[in-house]
């Protein structure tokens, strides 16, 4: 019962943060720290450990993730950039990022926006294989985590007490060694 209240109580809270990535296309805003929220709670859902506002010596990134793996951790910078239409990401804030990656050892970065990156700045990231994530690319993720919650909250109504009942992705996709 308690499992069940907790993924409500989630479900709910992230509700309204999907709702608006979604409208995204239709050129409604969304505030920072609801775009960074919501990026790490798409981690945490991935298995990672998830440090908001993450501050090293000089700068403050806005999410830095680690997985564990038994092959060793897998660090992840991201850095959220909440800028209004017809404002794109430019190169100085990919190497920025990739310098910050660097410096904490990180084995990728990506550059969240809710707009788009320069011409200049896609080829950049093709180059040093830098993650980008644009309008069209937060709603379609903002989508199918609507979708997989979806799914999620059906299984916890059911009661999920079957094998069948189990992600088939997220089970195979486990480390059985942990």
């Amino acid at each position: 019962m308690q499992q069940k209240i907790n993924k409500n109580y989630i479900l709910r809270k992230y509700k309204y943060i999907i709702l608006k990535l979604i409208k995204l296309r239709l050129g409604e805003t969304v505030e920072k720290p609801q775009l960074v929220n919501f990026i790490a709670k798409v981690l945490e859902d991935s298995g990672f450990k998830v440090y908001k506002n993450f501050k090293t010596s000089q700068q403050v990134v806005d999410i830095y993730a680690i997985l564990q793996t038994s092959m060793g951790d897998f660090g992840l910078v991201v850095a959220c950039k909440n800028y209004d239409k017809d404002w794109e990401v430019g190169i100085d804030v990919l190497k920025e990022m990739e310098f910050i990656g660097k410096k904490l050892r990180a084995s990728k970065v990506a550059i969240v926006t809710s707009y788009g990156f320069s011409s200049q700045a896609k080829r950049y990231a093709e180059e040093r294989k830098i993650k980008l994530i644009d309008r069209n690319n937060l709603v379609t993720l903002a989508k199918k985590y609507s979708n997989k919650n979806k799914e999620t909250k059906s299984r916890l109504d059911r009661g999920a007490n079957r094998l069948t009942d189990i992600d088939s992705d997220s089970f195979y996709h486990r480390d059985v060694n942990r």
